[in-house]
């Protein structure tokens, strides 16, 4: 059996991905025989691609048939339907939007990935957000996320896109001038650090347990508490390590981080800490980018 294969039916793998992807929009990625990258993202039926529990990923492998699975992603939004192409189109079919920020660097470099990472944890923590929190290894970094039922619904009624947005570029706008000194340590010649707002109506990220699309390496989730800890090794799939608690939170634990981020950040420039300087990017149109990664993987 594919090893790829073999790994996505372990129950663990299984668990973590469909417990991670319910109520997302899901992006498959594998190869052809041919080498070819290939994306699915929609059923046979035309409906979005979705992934609610195991069974749904067997029969993924099953349709997929000679084109092996490598890399599973989920939308950072979470819809109230995904039935039709037309609902992921409709911005009140959007429920919540996982509040995220991605640390990306060298693998040379995992020491300045974790410093920057645990930058932003200490600013979560001091705007009250503690155990809604969790890391996931995304190959070549750190993607830092909230969980998004932490947020009352009431607040995710104003506009869910909008919220995630304020909060991660309320938090990254706290911490610039610290996360550019570590920036400025990086001296990796094939990626240097970079820490950025991300968040837009197509973002997807590596769903946990995933294998990375290049990297021989898995998607493990990791205790804030424990980043200190954390080695390489506990990505390698044949012995992988990582935190099943993942998914615990405190309901309301980031209202008062959500209200404040809304008030103060009212424009729709995104912040970027990175090597040379850190920056707050030209005013776009809109917080919610009109071109996102799942049209760049569609084109691919």
């Amino acid at each position: 059996m594919d090893p790829s294969i073999r790994h996505y039916l372990r129950d663990d793998v299984g668990r973590e991905i469909s417990r991670f992807c319910s109520g997302r929009w899901v992006a498959a990625e594998c190869y052809s025989r041919s080498g070819r990258r290939v994306f699915y993202r929609y059923r046979e039926d035309g409906a979005p691609l979705t992934i609610s529990e195991p069974a749904d990923i067997k029969r993924l492998i099953n349709r997929l048939g000679s084109r092996k699975l490598r890399t599973i992603y989920g939308s950072a939004n979470i819809y109230r339907k995904l039935e039709r192409k037309e609902d992921l189109s409709a911005r009140e079919n959007i429920l919540m939007s996982t509040p995220s920020w991605d640390v990306d660097g060298s693998l040379d470099e995992i020491h300045l990935i974790k410093e920057a990472a645990k930058i932003m944890i200490e600013a979560l923590r001091a705007e009250g957000v503690e155990k809604s929190l969790y890391l996931i290894w995304s190959g070549r970094g750190l993607h830092i996320h909230v969980n998004e039922r932490a947020i009352s619904e009431e607040i995710w009624r104003r506009d869910p896109l909008r919220v995630s947005f304020a909060i991660v570029e309320y938090v990254l706008r706290k911490v610039r001038g610290d996360l550019t000194r570590v920036c400025e340590k990086s001296k990796a010649s094939d990626r240097r650090l970079k820490i950025e707002n991300i968040i837009d109506v197509q973002r997807v990220f590596t769903a946990p347990l995933s294998l990375h699309r290049e990297l021989d390496l898995v998607a493990v989730t990791i205790n804030p508490d424990d980043l200190d800890g954390f080695e390489l090794e506990w990505a390698e799939p044949d012995r992988f390590k990582y935190w099943e608690d993942w998914h615990e939170l405190e309901e309301g634990e980031a209202d008062e981080l959500a209200m404040k981020a809304l008030e103060q950040v009212r424009g729709d420039e995104r912040t970027k800490a990175h090597a040379e300087r850190a920056e707050a990017s030209a005013p776009i149109a809109s917080p919610t980018r009109p071109v996102g990664r799942f049209q760049v993987m569609g084109l691919l």
